[in-house]
Order: C-alpha cells, then structure tokens, then sequence
C-alpha cells in the first residue's frame, strides 16, 4: 500500500517533483546498500549546489541539506544491528556547542536565521558522527579522500577555465586584465576558501605519502592535483585563501616529517635574517599608496574618519563589519545578539557610512563571539582544542606513512581554514559538511584500541587487517 500512495503521488505531482522524488528514492535504495556512496553525492554536491537549489518556505533548501538526511537516514539504518560502535571523540564538545547555540535563540530577533544557523551546525556534527562509524566497519578510507580531491578538481577546473577565458563580471577584473577565479560559489573568498581544504591534502600525500608503494602512477595523479589546485588558488587572487594556503604548507612542511621539519626551521630563520638586513638597509619610507591606506585605517575607531576610495575600499569594508561584530559583542558580551541574527541586529551598530550588512562580520571568531557570546565563543574553542588533540593522536601513526600524510594534510586543510576565517567567514554553502567529512578522517587515522567494532552488517564489508595484510600495502 506503502508503494503504491508513493507511486500515485508521483504520479500526479508536476513532472520536475516527479523526477525529483524518484531520484531521491534510487539514491536512497543505493545509500542503504553502501551509505558511504553520500559521501562521494555530498563531495560534489557542496561546490555545485547553486545549480539546484529552491526554497521551503523561509527556508533555502539546496541538494546538500537532501544529501545529508538521505545519508545519516541510510547510514542509521545500516548501523542499525551492529554492536560496540565506536564513540567518536568529539561529539561531546560537538554537542556542547550546539547546546549553547540553541541557548542564544532566546536573544534572537529573527528565529528563522537563528535555525538556519544551528541546522548547518547539526549538519556538520551528523556528518562526522556518521561517516566515523562507517570507516570504522569498512575499508573505504581512500576511496573517500579520491572523490573528495576528484570534486575539488572540478571545481578548481571552472575556476580556471573563468580565468583563461576571462569568463565573470567585470568588476572581478584585476587591473582590467586578469579574471579572478570564483567558480561556482560566485565569489573569488570562498571558492578560494573551498579549495585550500583540500590542497594541502594532496600536497601531503603527494611529498610524504610513499604512495609507490601502494600504486605506481598514483604520486603523479597527487602531484596533477597539487598543480590544478594551486594554480586556481592563485587564479582567485583571494588575499586571504593565499595566506591559508601558506599556513597549510607551512604546516605540512613541519609535520611531514623531522628531515623536513629542520630544513624549514633554518629556512624560515635564514628568511627571518634576511628580512632584518633588508629593513635597516632600506630607507625609512617606501611610498605605496595601497599599502599606505590599508595601514590607515587598520584602526577599527577610525573607520568613521578615513575618506573611502578604490584603494582602501574593501579594507574599509572589511573593518567596519568588524566594528559592528565587536560593538554586538560588547552589548551582549554573555550569550550574544542570537546565531544567525548579525544582519538583524547590524542597524543598531552600524557606522554612518557603511549601512549596508554582509551577512556576517567577515571574521568566523568575532562573529561566533557577537551572535553566542563569551559562552558559544568558548565552546567553539573547546571544539577546537579538541581537534588539536585528535591530530596529535594521528600524528602518532607511524605504521602506515600515507595515513599518517592523509592526517598531516587534513590538519594543514583545518590551519587554512583557520587562517582563512580571521578575514572572512567560510562556514556558508555547506562547508561545514566537508569539515564533517575531513574531522571524521582525522580521526580514523588515529584508531583507539577500545574504538573496535565488534560486529558490523554484511553489506558494510567488515574491515579486517591482519599483519599480512599490512605487509602486502592493501589500502585501509
């Protein structure tokens, strides 16, 4: 009877709903076969979800929001009757700080942003939650991280191809000359902010992997990443995509390995000197006027004062989000204005000249602390200390090089990403499903003897290594 209301229904539903709801029932005939599958939908789908989305109501529904019920329903279901499933480590600080975001909805002025917010925070929890359990009961780890970097290639693709055939809106134009990459994101920060999670993934499988010993052609596949990546990085001319992207090397240059490590110390030492030589041998002043006008106004106060021009005009910008954030922090220094709510409460604090909100305070931490207070702020770093201790366990891996490149890269992608968000806010169009996705890896990559599963279904082809099986370089 089930069947047949479902088939009647689709029946008389407009041809798009239709279609839609039968694809939505074949992916989930598949998810329920193999849930790790929602993993490859959800890697594609976060860079490319604004070619399909539609609104619910007050809500914009896009096909990641679909993906991740479709994928933690399936993946609940087939984990179902297994036993002694391991308990991820950071779902009790991920938990904590969803607690405290729900608490500032009761300062909240509009509630429907505040649930947006906490929906994307949920997302990410389940996600991870999910998709740590299932690579624990299956030997899927590095078809994962493959579809992860396959996407982000495709992504970088468009971003190259907007470069090369100066493909975007003229006001994306570098001197008039140079298209700055933005992909499918619409905008140069967070396409750059997308793929700085994942070059230094390739980056550290790529120098520190030993990937010969596992397949001969797949060092060069890496490196072909590290390369298109790269290039779309640069294409971007995102100021601060380029200066995680340095932090990431600079991480996976001192994690990789000691030999590496040292090499890096005495070069940045040797740059350092370098840099003090050239600062006392150069005259007192060197006339740029960009520079000079950012330098002006990096004081928040004079923000109000400083004349707005080409030059200094998104530093301005910038600053007076920041100025907002902080004067929202100021007012409700405890639980905060309400998640979601910046734009809501940004008339009361806004500087004369600068009325029009962002959307957020162009700073992932300021705006955390203006909408949740000293309480969602200090859960947030809970979180992330927790994070950092996950990656030293990982980095603790020394049986099994290219995992422990996989964790290496995965925390050059989380420092990127923190770097990132000191300029801008990244967590928008479902970023924080792939940081789900990238924590849940970090963990695996650093399995605790009492995280062993003891029974798994058959369909989730049980993973079981022995120590030949080490010795043969079978992927795990």
């Amino acid at each position: 009877m089930g069947l047949l209301a479902l088939g009647s229904a689709i029946a008389i539903a407009p041809p798009w709903v239709s279609a839609a709801a039968f694809a939505g029932v074949l992916v989930f005939v598949l998810l329920l076969v193999q849930p790790l599958v929602g993993v490859f939908l959800l890697a594609w789908s976060v860079p490319f979800q604004s070619l399909v989305a539609t609104t619910l109501g007050e809500f914009r529904v896009s096909i990641t929001e679909v993906l991740v019920l479709l994928y933690v329903a399936a993946a609940l279901l087939s984990l179902r009757r297994t036993r002694g499933l391991p308990r991820p480590l950071l779902l009790l600080p991920g938990l904590v700080l969803c607690a405290v975001l729900m608490l500032s909805i009761l300062r909240s002025q509009d509630i429907e942003s505040s649930l947006e917010e906490i929906i994307k925070w949920a997302e990410l929890l389940a996600v991870y939650v999910v998709t740590v359990v299932l690579l624990r009961v299956t030997r899927w780890r590095w078809w994962v991280v493959g579809g992860l970097l396959v996407a982000a290639m495709a992504e970088a693709g468009v971003g190259l191809v907007q470069t090369l055939g100066r493909i975007g809106p003229e006001h994306f134009l570098f001197n008039g000359v140079l298209m700055r990459a933005h992909g499918t994101f619409g905008q140069p920060n967070p396409f750059a902010g997308y793929l700085v999670l994942f070059f230094p993934i390739a980056l550290a499988l790529w120098a520190f992997g030993d990937l010969e010993a596992r397949l001969p052609w797949i060092r060069s596949c890496t490196g072909l990443v590290v390369i298109v990546l790269g290039s779309a990085l640069l294409a971007s001319l995102s100021r601060g995509g380029l200066l995680g992207m340095a932090g990431a090397v600079l991480v996976v240059l001192l994690l990789g390995s000691r030999a590496m490590r040292r090499l890096t110390l005495a070069g940045g030492a040797a740059v350092l000197a370098l840099a003090i030589v050239a600062g006392l041998a150069l005259p007192d002043r060197v006339t740029d006027p960009t520079l000079d006008a950012a330098l002006a106004a990096v004081n928040v106060r004079t923000v109000a004062s400083t004349p707005a021009t080409p030059e200094n005009w998104s530093v301005l910008e910038r600053l007076s989000q920041w100025h907002a954030g902080l004067r929202m922090f100021q007012d409700n220094y405890l639980t905060g204005i309400g998640v979601g709510n910046y734009d809501a409460y940004y008339p009361e604090v806004a500087l004369p000249d600068w009325q029009q909100p962002l959307g957020h305070a162009h700073n992932l931490y300021l705006n955390i602390a203006a909408e949740t207070g000293l309480l969602g702020l200090g859960a947030y770093l809970v979180l992330a200390l927790a994070i950092v201790h996950v990656g030293r366990r990982a980095l603790r891996n020394r049986h099994d090089r290219a995992v422990r490149a996989l964790a290496v890269g995965i925390l050059g992608s989380l420092a990127a990403y923190s770097i990132h968000n000191i300029f801008d806010m990244l967590f928008v169009q479902g970023m924080g499903v792939l940081l789900g996705l990238l924590l849940a890896l970090l963990e695996q990559a650093a399995p605790a003897p009492e995280q062993t599963t003891v029974a798994a279904p058959s369909r989730l082809r049980p993973e079981r290594e022995t120590a030949a099986g080490s010795r043969s370089g079978v992927p795990a």
